[in-house]
């Protein structure tokens, strides 16, 4: 009786065997990518099926996806009324040396399905984008930017309605900034300041006119 016991016990551990073996053959789940790697997966895809589509700048110096990075998303509705959306800016990890700016580019996504809207770029240093409101639950996109020439700082302001998904720039009704002259942007619109007097001028954003107009 002994002896067939041991044997019964033999069998059922050769066939115990086998089947851990093949558990442990079997590969590991994939880990689900981030965020930011959706993003950038995206964007790559974008670039390699229309890289004649983007400035020269970008594409010399972009070769595989290392040469690029998400750098800030911004959310709203750009291109359609209560749309969910996101605008994924993407700069150079080596931008080209010796031309003193910092390259971006602005991919418009949608948020449900993580396609590429457009897209645009913008030759800058220190690049930020916000958003403002428009009728009809929609938001411009202002970018704001700045160069620094031979020591002397000057900022800039875009305005843009992406409605069409299309990166179209419309007048900002903000008077031409110069090196004497700062703006710091607000959530309802700007300050203005004036370094030489000090002279602080509140500026507003009309959604309606789809414009600043400064306080008098």
């Amino acid at each position: 009786m002994k002896k067939k016991s041991l044997l019964f016990f033999c069998v059922i551990c050769l066939l115990i065997v086998p089947l851990t073996a093949c558990g442990a053959e079997e590969p590991a789940p994939e880990e689900e990518k981030s965020f930011s790697e959706q993003v950038m997966d995206q964007v790559w895809l974008c670039l390699e099926s229309s890289l004649e589509d983007f400035d020269s700048s970008f594409s010399f110096f972009i070769e595989d996806p290392e040469d690029i990075y998400l750098h800030q998303v911004l959310y709203g509705s750009f291109t359609a009324s209560k749309k969910k959306e996101f605008i994924a800016q993407v700069k150079m990890s080596d931008p080209p040396a010796g031309s003193g700016l910092d390259p971006t580019m602005a991919f418009v996504f949608d948020e449900a399905t993580m396609e590429v809207l457009c897209h645009e770029e913008f030759y800058s240093d220190f690049v930020t984008f916000t958003k403002l409101p428009l009728l009809g639950k929609r938001e411009a996109v202002v970018f704001s930017g700045s160069t620094i020439q031979q020591g002397l700082t000057n900022q800039y302001i875009w305005v843009y309605d992406l409605s069409g998904c299309s990166w179209n720039e419309i007048p900002s009704g903000l008077p031409e900034f110069d090196t004497n002259t700062r703006f710091y942007l607000r959530s309802t619109g700007l300050s203005i300041l004036k370094l030489s007097t000090g002279e602080e001028v509140f500026v507003n954003w009309d959604p309606k006119e789809a414009q600043f107009y400064i306080w008098k």
